[in-house]
């Protein structure tokens, strides 16, 4: 067994975060001693009372995942605290709780300024998030999650490649934005070779519902090297470039679960909405179009096509928070003789 295994099933009401325990109102002293005797060893002295004061400053997140991960959150810490960058996979199949765990394991990096508006759940938006963080003064920067959850982009060929190549372009701006990158997806091999072989620090695979099992950089060489054929992120290795665990499916305290239930729900919208106009013909008036598209057709620049759209020059549909546009007012708007002259308060 290695350091930070934590053996079969009958550890697992000793070990992991349960109902049980929140029924016997353990104080959070006692967690703590608790993760103490199960990682403290692997902590060096020097490093100990910052890990408690890591650890106490948790307590509004709440007692969701093992204390292997609450270790390993610790050390994701320090890096991004050094000035370096982090970009973490969590893999596995539907329904195993992948979301659950990017959120628990965000808010204990971040703590409580871990927020819903740091999860995005397509390339376009996740480019978005750090367009804005870059147009902030660099001395307002913070340590920050950007999460993508099951990047549904990847889910088809031509969207991941987009997803993909959004990953590489921004590879420098993560860790100059200071921001720790983690992203749900069904398939690990469906990341870009570039992405899983230079890019990736640690892959997390969910293995069923609330266990699952760390590889290690290692590790993931590995898993790149003899699993890609096969598209399997099961590959045997030696122990000690993996550990197993458990975690709870359920929200960090921090995160209201109606909030976070809509903004799942206006991922869905935004991705059926665009399904829907993929499968029009591109010549149907009623297609919809995103406002990047609909731009570089109108020759106009995105701040004044916004406010356009704000103003209801511009016919348009707010869905998921994003606008769109159909291109029979796209047409419209080519036809108009004084498209040029769009003025700076967006009218035509």
């Amino acid at each position: 067994m290695t350091d930070f295994d934590v053996g079969d099933d009958s550890d697992r009401k000793k070990l992991m975060p349960s109902e049980t325990e929140e029924e016997e109102k353990l104080t959070w002293d006692e967690r703590y001693e608790m993760t103490m005797r199960q990682v403290g060893r692997l902590i060096r002295e020097s490093e100990q009372e910052r890990f408690k004061e890591f650890f106490y400053s948790r307590e509004c997140v709440g007692w969701s995942i093992d204390p292997q991960l609450i270790l390993f959150a610790f050390r994701a810490r320090q890096e991004l605290e050094r000035g370096l960058d982090k970009f973490i996979v969590i893999s596995g199949t539907e329904g195993t709780g992948k979301s659950f765990l990017l959120m628990q394991l965000s808010s204990w990096i971040v703590g409580s300024d871990f927020t819903l508006n740091d999860i995005v759940y397509d390339a376009a938006s996740f480019v978005e998030k750090m367009r804005i963080k870059a147009n902030q003064p660099i001395e307002d920067y913070k340590i920050q999650i950007l999460g993508l959850d099951e990047a549904i982009n990847l889910l088809s060929r031509e969207t991941a490649s987009i997803t993909n190549r959004a990953f590489v372009k921004t590879f420098f701006v993560q860790r100059i934005l200071k921001f720790c990158i983690i992203i749900c997806c069904p398939n690990f091999h469906m990341l870009d070779s570039i992405v899983r072989m230079h890019r990736v620090d640690n892959l997390i695979y969910v293995k069923s519902r609330g266990r699952y099992r760390l590889y290690a950089r290692k590790a993931i060489a590995i898993i790149n090297h003899f699993g890609f054929k096969f598209k399997n992120q099961m590959v045997r290795m030696p122990q000690k470039y993996f550990l197993d665990g458990y975690f709870c499916k359920s929200l960090p305290k921090t995160i209201i679960e109606k909030e976070y239930l809509q903004l799942k729900m206006d991922g869905i919208r935004r991705t059926l909405t665009e399904l829907s106009s993929d499968l029009c013909s591109p010549d149907s008036p009623e297609r919809l179009v995103k406002i990047s598209q609909a731009c570089r057709q109108m020759g106009i620049t995105r701040k004044s096509l916004l406010n356009l759209c704000a103003t209801g020059a511009v016919p348009n549909k707010k869905i998921g928070g994003l606008y769109y546009i159909q291109q029979k007012d796209v047409s419209d708007f080519l036809n108009t003789k004084d498209k040029t002259e769009v003025s700076k308060n967006g009218t035509i």
